[in-house]
Parts: structure tokens; C-alpha cells; sequence
């Protein structure tokens, strides 16, 4: 393809259209004629123009029956040649074979044409004086016959490629009819790119073949590769099946592609944070339990673990703020009780927190933390490709405790061992956490990490390779100052939900079927009075409650907890309580009593007595004494006094005694009516 030939076309490669097609390739003073496509009209074009066209890329040439150029790759890699067989080798000896021919016929065709030239003689002349000279200077060779050298000659005269390669050899046409190719396509669309579809390949390849012969597409001892088949859905319906054959909510992170590098310039513009569940069967005071779930968070500019949280059971929205409140505030406490020395305690506000769907990270909480400054992005459900530090993180994270005792990874899939039946000797929840802290600390943050030997090499930024070195060189050496934290008053009204509640005399603050006094009622009473107030309350904590006072927090206590209730979360207790009343039921003497109430007040009344009126206050008051003199009665007759002595008249004036006197009557004291 050194000159323009008859027939030769002229491409757009931006567009890959046809724009002109050389009609003379005899350059006529200077100039070349080709065909307009656009205009339908031929012209002169100079030769040198096409030359500085084609030089720039605004040009390509497309010759009819020349191959593409033929790209070779390295198969030298030792894992490459594994996992695809011999086919490379056999690929590489053809390539290797092809080159060396490609080069021993251009050398014998420009000395071929170099000798005819000098000595102005024909091929046929030339042609035992070069064989003669390539025998003794290259004795290795098999020089080519006379037809393939006048075959070599032919093509090199129209320039066109001296050898072809193999791939590009034979029939150029399909070898199946378009209706087999019809047929591959609707069955691979409805059985083998379905959702986790049970078809395989070598079974749709069977199917294909089978329905081919019912059709009479293929003949009955027809031949259908798996190969041939691939290639089809590969072509015609979907570039990556296999994806295709996943859930539609797993699919994007299986055909996730790594567009750009994140770049992170300081401490703490960019944290990752997400939850794992680690693959360990742990010793409680409870039981044996396997549910242990880990929050953790990672500054992308150093790889400095910044906070954790472990937890027995599913983590919520307060357990990602408990992993949240450690990046933001100081771990000094937490290292001196793990005992883990020369920590590094990196915290502040970052600038970007980068969070996943999970239920920890849900909730009008954690949104508030755009009050502190912070900004919270939310990646995609399944798309771990969006928080690459922390995967990082998660994978070395399991890697590294896999051989502690309890653990269930095997081959590096999780769940694949039971350390229970091999008697391993079980971790407790403390021990678990001070290996996890350890390995924070003293093994990743002095890690030698990909990511970091790629940019000194790149950059040359002298940054260290370690998050160990990058947190000093950047903190220590450069003196980069770090976010401040969030003062405590803001950090509690954003981690607390608030509620407006009514202040009252006789049961406090009133929330969630619960009342809140305390000492501090009386204060607030004369502060606010019986008027609605701002209540602070965190969902994990049911025993208090705060009342907002300006820049100050005034707490209440439950009324129902004391100094020995546990923390229960508000959701907890009121399940908790629930659960005590169904587990005592009404027993079958309340029921019947019950009963018996609602069937005497269903008994219907007399119609006389529903014509009468209800007594007035004088009735009520006889009623009353009649029936206090009824008592009186009854209480004499449970307790008679003894008879009385027999008593002589006296025979002179003697005084009455009220023995007697007979018993007398009782009258109405203000009638004054015998009754």
C-alpha cells in the first residue's frame, strides 16, 4: 500500500464513510483522479494533498482484498497460558512462522525487482542468480519456487499484501444459513439470557442442534459448536450474557467499569464507610452466636481506619451513628481500653461521607449530619464499585483473621466450614474486637498499597506508600491542618430525634406512652410553664429524655425506669411490654365475671319500672335512714346485751328510772312523724 491503486477508497476514519474512490492511480503532473461520493463528480486532486491528508488522519485507505493489520499479543504470561490452554502456544509458533515468512518474501522481492532493474533483465533471468545468492548468504532458508516468486512479484506490482495470514484465508462467507442464525437467537433469548436461567451453554447448544434437524436446517449427522453458538448471543443478542443471566439489581455491579481514579488530596476530604459481616462463630454469655455484624470507615486520602463499631445481631440507624460519632470525635479512650498503643487517632468532620443503602445509614438522623457540615452520598444499591477503598478494606480485613479460631471462610468463600463440629476453641465478642482493632493499627495501616506505589511513581509526590506514612507525611511534614470536630451540643441535636411535647404538672413530658418527670420538672415548670416545649430523645435510650432550654439540655427521667432498668431502645421496651401482657392472659375468673356483667346489663326491664322517675333528695334520705335503722338492728341482734334484773316499786315518791320507761317509739326529727 506504498501508492494509490485503481479502485482504492478514501475514508473518514471519524465516521468510517466512504468519501472519494481513485478512478486513474497515474499521478498526471502531480495529480491524482478520484470520484467524489458527496458530488458525484470526478476531479484532479494533487498527490501531495491526499499525501498530508492521509499523514494528519483525516484520511484512511481501504483497499479491496486487503486484510486489517494483523495485531499480536504477548502470550508470554504464565497465567494467561494456564488459564487458556495450549491454543496460545500453537497461536504464537503460527504468528511467529507468518512474520518470518512476511519478512524473507519482502527481502526476496526488492532484491528480485533490484537485480531486474540494474541489469535490465526479466524475472525469469534474475530469478537462479538471487536463489543462488540468498542459498550461500541464508542457508536455513527454502527459497520459493519460480511460479510463487512471479505470485510475489504480481503482488507487490499491484501493491497489494505479498503474504495473507491465516485468520484471513479460505471462504469469507457463513457457513450457516441465516435461518439457523435466526433460530440460535430466538432460543437464546428465551431460555439461556433469562434470569438466573437453568440453561447452560452446552445444553442450548444441544437444543439448537436437536431443533435444527427438526427444521431441517442442519443435516441429521450436522455438527453445532458451543464456540459457534457463544458467538451468536455474543454478536446478535448481548455482549456480556453472563451478566444478562444475574438479577436485574446484581447487574450493575457484575458489568460495573472502572471509568476514572478517584483522586483524594487531603486527611479526610473523602470517607467510605460500610457494613460487614464477618464470617466468625463467637462465644457469649448467651450462647454460641454467628451473627456478628461490623460498621467501619476508611479516609480515602491516607487509609487510616478513622472509626468502627461491632455489634451482636443486624446493625440500625444508631449503630452507624455510633461508627459516625468515632470518626468525628477522638478514639483516645477506646485505644487506652483495647490496649493498642501508638495508635493513629485520626477524627474530625470530613468533608464527604460516602455511605451505602444499608439500614444503618437510613433515617432523618443521619440526612441531619448535613447540618455539621458534612456531605453525605448515598451509592448505588449493589454497586460496591462506587466505595472502592472500603471494599479494599473488607477484603484484607477478612484475609488477614481467617485463621483465627472460629472463623468459617475456606478456599475464600465465607459460610464454607463449621468451627463448631470441628471443635475449634471459640473467641469471645472482647477478643474478636481487640484482633480487629490490632489489625487496624499494626498491620493494614503499615500495608504497602498498589494505589500509593503507582502515584510516587507517577507523580513523584514522596507521600510514603503506607497509611502509616501518609498520615505523618501529610499531617506532620506538610502540616495540613485537620477538620475540626462538631461541637457536643450540635453533635446531640443531630444524633437525637426531637419532638415538641407539652409540659403538665401531673405527668411530665409525655412521649411514646411514656412519662418523663424527674427533679427537673419543677424547674422547668417555672421556666416554660403548662406550654409545649422541644423534647430530645434518643430511640435506643427509653430511661431519659431532654428538654430544650436555649443552648442547654434538661433532663427528665421515665417514671417507669429506675437505676437498674436497662437501656432499652423506645421500640424494644414498648415490644418488651407487649409481649409480658400477651404472655399473661385473662384468666377464666375475670372472663367469667365479665360475662356475667354484660349478660345482667342486656337482661331487659319491666315496663314499669321503666315508667317510673327517679327518686328525689327526700326519698334518697328515708331511704337512708331506714336502712341505717335496719343495720342498727341487725347489729343488736348479733350483739344482744344481758337481760336486766326484775326492780321493785318504790312505795313512797320515789323517781322513774328509765328501766322503766317502755320503749319508745322513733319519730321524723323534722316532721316530727312516728316513723
Amino acid at each position: 500500500m506504498n501508492q494509490l491503486s485503481l479502485g482504492d477508497k478514501l475514508v473518514d476514519p471519524r465516521t468510517q464513510n466512504v468519501t472519494m474512490a481513485v478512478t486513474s492511480s497515474t499521478p498526471t503532473m502531480g495529480r491524482i483522479r478520484v470520484l467524489e461520493i458527496d458530488a458525484d463528480t470526478e476531479r484532479w486532486i494533487p498527490h501531495e494533498e491526499l499525501r498530508h491528508r492521509i499523514s494528519a488522519g483525516n484520511l484512511e485507505v481501504q483497499r479491496a482484498g486487503n486484510p486489517a493489520l494483523t495485531t499480536f499479543f504477548d502470550r508470554s504470561d504464565a497465567a494467561t497460558r494456564k488459564h487458556q490452554g495450549a491454543r496460545h502456544t500453537s497461536r504464537g509458533v503460527a504468528q511467529e512462522h507468518y512474520l518470518t515468512a512476511l519478512e524473507r518474501a519482502t527481502r526476496i522481492v526488492r532484491e528480485l525487482n533490484e537485480y531486474c532493474k540494474r541489469h535490465r533483465v526479466s524475472a525469469y533471468a534474475a530469478y537462479p542468480i538471487v536463489r543462488q545468492r540468498f542459498d550461500n548468504e541464508y542457508p536455513g532458508w527454502i527459497f520459493p519456487s519460480m511460479a510463487t516468486a512471479y505470485r510475489l512479484l504480481e503482488r507487490d506490482k499491484c501493491n497489494a499484501p505479498l503474504l495473507m495470514p491465516n485468520h484471513v484465508r479460505g471462504n469469507r462467507s457463513e457457513r450457516y444459513s441465516p435461518a439457523l442464525i435466526e433460530l440460535i437467537c430466538t432460543l437464546g433469548e428465551e431460555h439461556y439470557c433469562e434470569q438466573h436461567s437453568k440453561w447452560n451453554l452446552k445444553a442450548l447448544t444441544d437444543l439448537c442442534r436437536r431443533t435444527a434437524i427438526q427444521r431441517e436446517l442442519l443435516s441429521a449427522k450436522a455438527s453445532l459448536s458451543q464456540k459457534f453458538v457463544r458467538k451468536i448471543i455474543v454478536t446478535r443478542l448481548h455482549s456480556m450474557p453472563e451478566v444478562q443471566r444475574h438479577l436485574a439489581k446484581d447487574r450493575a455491579a457484575k458489568a460495573s467499569v472502572a471509568s476514572r481514579r478517584i483522586q483524594v488530596d487531603g486527611l479526610l476530604q473523602r470517607v467510605e464507610q460500610d457494613t460487614l459481616h464477618l464470617p466468625f462463630v463467637i462465644r457469649t454469655p448467651d450462647g454460641v452466636c454467628s451473627d456478628v455484624n461490623l460498621a467501619h470507615a476508611i479516609d480515602c486520602g491516607s487509609s487510616i481506619v478513622t472509626g468502627w463499631h461491632l455489634k451482636i445481631g443486624t446493625l440500625n440507624e444508631s449503630d452507624g451513628l455510633r461508627c459516625i460519632e468515632s470518626i468525628l470525635f477522638s478514639k483516645g479512650p477506646s485505644f487506652k481500653y483495647l490496649d493498642i498503643d501508638d495508635a493513629l487517632d485520626l477524627y474530625g468532620t470530613p468533608a464527604l461521607l460516602v455511605l451505602d443503602n444499608g439500614a444503618e445509614t437510613r433515617g432523618d438522623r443521619i440526612r441531619r449530619l448535613t447540618q455539621l457540615g458534612v456531605d453525605v452520598h448515598y451509592c448505588k444499591a449493589r454497586n460496591p464499585q462506587e466505595k472502592p477503598f472500603i471494599e479494599r478494606l473488607n477484603r484484607s480485613l477478612k484475609e488477614a483473621l481467617e485463621l483465627l479460631p472460629g472463623c468459617t471462610r475456606l478456599n475464600g468463600l465465607d459460610g464454607q466450614r463449621d468451627p463448631v463440629a470441628l471443635g475449634d476453641d471459640l473467641m469471645t465478642f472482647e477478643e474478636l474486637k481487640r484482633w480487629i482493632a490490632r489489625w487496624y493499627y499494626e498491620k493494614w495501616a503499615d500495608t504497602v498499597l498498589k494505589r500509593f506505589v503507582d502515584e510516587e511513581v507517577c507523580e513523584e509526590s514522596k507521600l510514603g506508600v503506607t497509611p502509616r506514612q501518609r498520615y505523618e507525611n501529610i499531617f506532620e511534614r506538610l502540616g495540613h491542618a485537620l477538620p475540626l470536630p462538631p461541637n457536643k451540643g450540635a453533635w446531640i441535636r443531630t444524633k437525637y430525634n426531637a419532638v415538641r411535647r407539652k409540659l403538665s404538672r401531673k405527668s411530665g413530658v409525655t412521649h411514646d406512652t411514656y412519662d418523663f418527670k424527674g427533679d427537673n420538672l419543677e424547674f422547668l415548670l417555672e421556666r416554660f410553664g403548662q406550654e409545649p416545649v422541644d423534647v430530645l430523645f434518643d430511640p435506643e435510650d427509653y430511661r431519659r429524655v431532654y428538654v430544650v432550654d436555649g443552648t442547654e439540655l434538661v433532663e427528665l427521667t421515665n417514671e417507669a425506669a429506675n437505676e437498674f432498668s436497662p437501656a432499652y431502645s423506645f421500640e424494644y421496651a414498648k415490644e418488651h411490654r407487649a409481649a409480658i401482657k400477651a404472655a399473661n392472659p385473662e384468666s377464666a375468673r375475670s372472663a367469667s365475671f365479665t360475662e356475667s356483667v354484660y349478660d345482667r346489663s342486656m337482661r331487659s326491664s319491666s315496663a314499669a319500672n321503666k315508667s317510673k322517675k327517679s327518686p328525689g333528695r327526700r326519698e334518697k334520705r328515708e331511704v337512708v335512714q331506714k336502712a341505717k335503722h335496719r343495720e342498727a338492728v341487725a347489729r343488736a341482734s348479733k350483739t344482744p346485751l344481758l337481760p336486766s334484773k326484775p326492780k321493785t316499786p318504790a312505795l313512797n315518791n320515789s323517781m322513774a328510772t328509765w328501766d322503766d320507761v317502755d320503749e319508745l317509739s322513733p319519730r321524723n326529727r323534722n316532721t316530727g312523724a312516728l316513723i
